[in-house]
Formats: structure tokens, C-alpha cells, sequence
């Protein structure tokens, strides 16, 4: 199957509380941007075949990384201030039509494991679901994988619902990797989060 990683990375950052050129997603964490940890988790799943990282027009990021490495790209979302749901559409249009799953991560969650992405994948592969997301204490957490079923849907997104309503709608075809990893929770909205990921999730 081939499968493409969507990485949104075009939020506004509006709650950070702190003003860097990127937003949060430049500020360093464990040493390194904090958007970095989430590309390189992805990098490390050969399963995946190329990330397209989503951007805001502007974003420092594609600079911060001039040689983006092979099987990345970066993507501009010109309606990013539309939110999650419009980033989300403008991955998709940007994956090969031959794309079989939608890998759909956020730049925000540092501690997404590559181990924890390719049991998502061998879930799907084994369960042949419509949708496969990780389920932490009962929540459901990131990253979502998605079929290219869901294209037409995906198509429509435009707001910042994301993916949640296309989830709610296919209840009956989603698969949960139950899991006792917090990665899949954490995200970083604040620098008291930022702060606190330091320690552990």
C-alpha cells in the first residue's frame, strides 16, 4: 500500500503566549525545533512513503530545513486561517493520486513514537478499516490514518473540525490501536506545555 504522512504544521499558535517567527512550532524543545520531533518520527517508518509537511504562507519552516530530504515536501495551506480542516484538504490535494492511506499528524505532538505509527499501519492492514486511530484511556488520540476512500470527504474539509466529523460519521469502520502510550495525547498549546513536555508527557 502506499502511504502518504500528512503533517500539519500551518496553526496559527494563537494560545503559545510567546512570540517566535514560526510560532510554537520553531521554539526548541529537547534541543531541537518542536515541530522536528514529529517529522522525524515519521521519517524513521519505512512504511511511510513521503511526508507532506503543510505549512502557513510565511512559515519559517521550509528554510529552517533548505534540503527537505528525500520523501519530504512542503506544502503552502493559503487558507490557513481557516484552520485544521482546510491544512488537512490541502495535504490531500497535494498527495499522488496513486496515495492508498492518508497518515494525518500533528507538528504539535512531540512524542508520537515511530513504533506506535507502524502498529497503526499493520492495523489497518490487518483489519482492512476505513479509519485507524490510537485510543489512550478511552480518548482517541493522533495520529489518524485514513483510507483513500475518504478522498471525496477529505476534499470538503474547510474549518477546524479537522477530521473528527468524517470519524463520527464511519463509527461502524474505525479501528482503535488501544495503547498505554501518552504520546499520543500530548500536544504542546501553551509554553506551560512546552515546559511540562520536558519532563515526560
Amino acid at each position: 500500500m502506499e502511504t502518504v504522512a500528512i503533517l500539519l504544521a500551518a496553526g496559527s499558535s494563537k494560545r503559545f503566549g510567546i512570540r517566535t517567527a514560526g510560532g510554537k512550532l520553531t521554539a526548541l524543545y529537547r534541543g531541537k525545533p518542536l515541530y522536528r520531533h514529529a517529522l522525524d518520527a515519521l521519517s524513521a517508518v519505512p512504511l511511510v512513503g513521503e511526508i507532506i509537511v503543510v505549512v502557513s504562507g510565511g512559515s519559517p519552516i521550509p528554510s529552517m530545513r533548505p534540503s527537505a530530504g528525500p520523501g519530504h515536501r512542503f506544502v503552502v495551506n493559503p487558507e490557513s486561517e481557516h484552520g485544521m480542516g482546510a491544512s488537512l484538504r490541502t495535504g490531500v490535494q497535494a498527495a499522488p493520486e496513486s496515495t492508498d492511506r492518508y497518515l494525518v499528524a500533528l507538528a504539535d505532538m512531540p512524542h508520537v513514537r515511530p513504533e506506535l505509527v507502524v502498529s497503526l499501519l499493520e492495523l489497518q492492514a490487518a483489519r482492512r478499516s476505513l479509519i485507524t486511530l490510537p485510543l489512550f484511556e478511552g480518548n482517541q488520540g493522533h495520529p489518524v490514518l485514513l483510507c483513500a476512500e475518504l478522498r471525496p470527504e477529505l476534499l470538503q474539509l474547510h474549518d477546524d473540525v479537522g477530521a473528527r466529523e468524517i470519524i463520527r460519521r464511519h463509527t461502524g469502520r474505525v479501528a482503535h490501536l488501544e495503547t498505554t502510550d501518552p504520546g499520543v495525547m500530548f500536544d504542546v498549546d501553551t509554553t506551560a506545555d512546552l515546559e511540562r513536555g520536558e519532563h515526560g508527557p
